[in-house]
């Protein structure tokens, strides 16, 4: 007979092939099929994929969560065939060359809730977000980059119209003709303002991740120490004492 620990029906029934590893095995896979499908399938941590039932949510090595089913008929360690096969597909496809692909992501979006000062808080706590925010910085990188491509895209777009406005217009001055060739190119002129604020807000949240990151750390390295010693604020200083 098997360890099957969530098996509630008759022993008879349980299939003899359902060893600790196997069921280990499928969970797993169902953990990771959920995140996958969540949006989150290009993650180097999927495998330390943790499903937690006090909350109901499947935790993926980096932090990032995604809602569990209560639904009884439908526990975590069981797992479909189409989930399995999507699972595989994800976690094949996804690499190439040997390295995973990230896909440009908002650098202003984190998947962990702000750390409040006023609870206790753990070494993992930190790290948890030390490990958020490198996310948000590599995937970020990516979505910084685009960002300058559809800038430049959105300018040259712009110039090459307002050029071609300026060169049909005709009489009047100068400072009318550029005024009405803008007026010409209204849609790609708000195209290109839009295109450069998307460019400096990443910039800047860019900027202010690197200066989160290197809080966290610090943070860390306090906590670390703190949990180290225990707690104590150390044994108090000895007394200078009267030789009689």
């Amino acid at each position: 007979m098997s360890d099957y620990s969530g098996w509630d029906g008759d022993p008879q029934e349980q299939p003899a092939s359902d060893t600790a590893q196997d069921i280990a095995g499928v969970l797993k896979a169902r953990l990771v099929s959920i995140l996958t499908a969540s949006g989150h399938g290009v993650c180097d941590l999927l495998d330390a994929a943790q499903y937690k039932p006090d909350s109901g949510a499947v935790i993926c090595g980096c932090g990032q969560f995604a809602p569990w089913s209560d639904d009884p008929d439908n526990p975590p360690w069981e797992a479909t065939a189409e989930q399995n096969d999507a699972t595989h597909r994800a976690m094949t496809t996804s690499q190439k060359g040997g390295a995973l692909t990230y896909e440009p992501s908002d650098p202003i979006r984190s998947t962990l809730a702000l750390i409040d000062p006023t609870e206790l808080y753990t070494p993992d706590d930190v790290e948890r977000h030390i490990l958020d925010t490198l996310y948000r910085l590599e995937t970020g990188q990516l979505f910084e980059r685009e960002s300058v491509t559809k800038y430049y895209g959105a300018k040259q777009a712009f110039d090459l119209k307002f050029a071609a406005c300026m060169v049909s217009s005709k009489g009047g001055a100068a400072d009318v003709r550029k005024a009405q060739a803008t007026l010409d190119c209204a849609e790609e002129y708000a195209a290109l303002n839009d295109a450069e604020m998307v460019m400096k807000a990443v910039k800047a949240t860019m900027h202010n991740l690197r200066s989160v990151i290197t809080g966290y750390q610090s943070v860390a390295k306090s906590v670390a120490q703190t949990y180290q010693a225990g707690g104590s604020q150390g044994a108090p200083p000895q007394r200078e004492r009267s030789p009689w």
